[in-house]
């Protein structure tokens, strides 16, 4: 089927169309001329926006400052090689005030305290798996080793958040997993508790000083947001050391009725014998662990040196022998010691086998174990 229409036959009167009076003959070209119009703008470049220009009398206070030699080595004597290159960014006057002092300045930058320590090639090779936690190794054939892994870092050095001792990136602990951070709270007793937030800062502040200071926030603990920043004696066992403290709990919550909470048997406070409410006790330790070392040719480095976070056995007033298991005659010392108050526990934790799920939410105030530093509960954020 076809359709015929004849193009050449006149319009219908009722249908004529009026001619529209443009400057276009047909629509085809004002849409051109449209479009035309556009690109015209689009591609019209974009007029530049007149420069402020800083009058020349404005100079930086940081710039005048530390043009200043003597204030400018002050302080990139406290900060490391990224801090110093960040400092130099902030404005044109702190660069021009830094650049001529450029060598001296990296000169006098933060250095790890194991800096001046040579490498040895032959040991670091042979106990490369243990050369960085040299000094805190207890076996004899590592006791002979003198030096480190590797050449320091210079680039991120900073204090360590337990001991403060200066610490680079090479001679930090390794991160421990995100997972692991509910794990180093610690239980405090009610002394620690209800004293005021200023007496667990070191060092000890007024009490009076509000929580929301930059003095009393530099001493909390930051573990969570800023990262672990521990030195190799401190941090080399942080997570045996959590796991030891929950298995305490956990046995704790098995055995309820068994009255080990009486006096001072229970679970001692987390800041052991910084405790506010620390008494001097007498323990008895056993000293049949320790296995004198071997005499060898090599010499070791001498006891300064070594820095050595494990205290040496305590010469106790008394010493007492008994004969243990197989007929062995073993000494066992009694030592006064600072033993930290006992920590309150909760009946809902323990009939839940909930471990110290007040620690865990931040309801309350708690001791982190790694930086050793406190970190505030729900009542000391609403009285900031």
């Amino acid at each position: 089927m076809a359709v015929l229409v004849d193009l050449h036959s006149p319009p219908v009167e009722g249908h004529r169309v009026k001619p529209v009076t443009t400057g276009y003959s047909s629509d085809m070209q004002r849409t051109a001329v449209q479009h035309s119009e556009i690109r015209i703008i689009q591609e019209r470049p974009p007029e530049p926006c007149p420069k402020k220009v800083a009058p020349s009398g404005a100079v930086s206070l940081l710039g005048a400052a530390l043009s200043i030699y003597p204030i400018a080595v002050g302080v990139a004597s406290h900060i490391d090689l990224v801090t110093l290159d960040s400092l130099s960014r902030t404005c044109r006057a702190a660069h021009d005030g830094l650049i001529q002092y450029r060598k001296a300045l990296m000169a006098t930058t933060l250095r790890c305290y194991q800096d001046e320590l040579p490498i040895d090639p032959r040991d670091t090779f042979r106990y490369r798996a243990r050369a960085g936690i040299w000094h805190i190794q207890r076996e004899a054939n590592m006791r002979n080793f003198n030096g480190k892994a590797g050449q320091c870092a210079r680039d991120m050095v900073a204090e360590c958040r337990r001991c403060s001792k200066v610490v680079c990136r090479n001679c930090a602990i390794k991160q421990p997993e995100p997972k692991a951070l509910k794990e180093r709270y610690r239980r405090l007793c009610r002394t620690c508790t209800d004293a005021p937030l200023a007496h667990h800062i070191n060092p000890t502040l007024d009490p009076k000083t509000p929580t929301s200071a930059d003095v009393i926030q530099q001493g909390l603990c930051h573990c969570e947001t800023t990262g672990v920043w521990l030195c190799q004696p401190c941090g080399h066992s942080i997570r045996g050391k959590d796991q030891t403290y929950r298995r305490i709990w956990q046995w704790r919550s098995k055995y309820i009725e068994v009255g080990i909470t009486d006096g001072d048997r229970g679970v001692t406070c987390g800041r052991e014998a910084d405790c506010l409410g620390a008494i001097d006790t007498e323990v008895e330790m056993d000293s049949a662990g320790e296995i004198p070392s071997p005499p060898s040719s090599t010499p070791s480095p001498p006891p300064s040196d070594r820095d050595s976070p494990r205290a040496e056995p305590r010469s106790g007033y008394n010493v007492h022998q008994f004969e243990g298991a197989g007929g062995c005659v073993t000494n066992k010392t009694t030592v006064k010691m600072r033993v930290g108050e006992s920590v309150p526990e909760w009946h809902d934790e323990k009939c839940a086998s909930q471990i110290l799920r007040r620690e865990t939410e931040g309801k309350v105030r708690r001791w982190c174990g790694w930086c050793w530093r406190v970190l505030p509960g729900e009542d000391d954020l609403k009285n900031q």
